[in-house]
């Protein structure tokens, strides 16, 4: 049992129903069904649809902000990608599309308190708690044991050393695997490229195998093909309406 970090009421977690909407939460899941609806997240913009806008909750979960839950028109947001804003999670569907709500409190200082949604977490955390406990996880303390330190230290360094160029390589082969964020217009000029597109599902086929639809996005439409293996149906949750983000390699088709 604990206490509200506003009113101070006795409560199992950090924050009391009546509060829950007075605090901004940072979240630190990887699933959109750990998002906890009604609560108010610190997200980042990760771009512009013709319907809304897509913002990232935590590193791991996108979410879209549509323009009916804007206070003003879409084409006079001034946002960038990688800029912060403050949302409230109104509904997490069964198929993991998060719909997002405004927040007119685009300021942490205006909640009245700030929390981190860690489901991995025994309890909720203060802000500064969760800082004070990656400082101190990520102090290491190195213990030289027995004699002849320099010998040892050498090797220390070497050791440290080939680590170092295997992380190296392994971020620069992440870097390369990335696909690269284009629109739909675009895509005649990324054939053999492997690419990712986020757009709005106008119609959708299921078929035995593959998932068949066409997606559409501000500067278009084009027909794609969700396939995972023969005799196997690839997403059939996936519905008109609703709002996607697809990776793969740029085919052109020959009909």
């Amino acid at each position: 049992m604990g206490s509200c970090i506003i009113c101070g009421a006795s409560v199992d977690g950090r924050v009391c129903e009546l509060h829950e909407e007075d605090v901004v939460f940072e979240f630190r899941g990887s699933s959109p069904d750990e998002l906890t609806a009604n609560r108010y997240y610190r997200g980042t913009v990760d771009g512009y649809a013709e319907f809304g806008i897509f913002v990232d909750i935590g590193d791991s979960v996108t979410g879209l902000l549509h323009k009916s839950e804007l206070d003003r028109r879409l084409d006079s947001m001034e946002l960038e990608p990688g800029n912060t804003v403050y949302v409230q999670v109104q509904n997490v569907r069964d198929n993991g599309n998060v719909d997002l709500g405004w927040s007119i409190r685009q300021d942490k200082s205006r909640f009245r308190g700030a929390l981190i949604d860690d489901p991995d977490a025994d309890e909720e955390l203060l802000d500064e708690q969760a800082e004070a406990n990656a400082e101190s996880s990520s102090t290491v303390r190195h213990t030289p044991s027995g004699g002849g330190g320099s010998s040892s230290g050498q090797e220390s360094s070497d050791d440290a050393a080939e680590t170092t160029d295997d992380t190296v390589e392994e971020q620069q082969e992440q870097e390369l695997a990335e696909p690269e964020d284009v629109t739909i217009d675009e895509l005649s000029e990324s054939v053999g490229q492997r690419v990712r597109v986020e757009g709005e599902i106008e119609t959708a086929r299921q078929t035995s195998g593959p998932t068949v639809f066409k997606l559409r996005d501000e500067t278009g439409t084009i027909e794609c093909a969700a396939f995972e293996e023969a005799g196997v149906r690839a997403y059939p949750a996936a519905d008109e309406g609703d709002v996607v983000r697809i990776e793969g390699e740029v085919e052109r088709r020959r009909d």
